[in-house]
């Protein structure tokens, strides 16, 4: 889930300027979110 969560950051950077400390959070963030939606959807499917 880093990938896409990466990639989501990076597209969230190039529509508005981010710093470093941001982005490893936004990142951070990102995989936690995604890694819980992929768990509900193979928890109920």
């Amino acid at each position: 889930m880093a990938f896409p969560a990466m990639k989501i950051v990076e597209w969230i950077e190039s529509k508005k300027e981010l710093s470093t400390k941001s982005k490893n959070s936004l990142t951070i963030v990102f995989t936690i979110f995604l890694s819980f939606i992929v768990a509900l959807f193979l928890e109920f499917f």
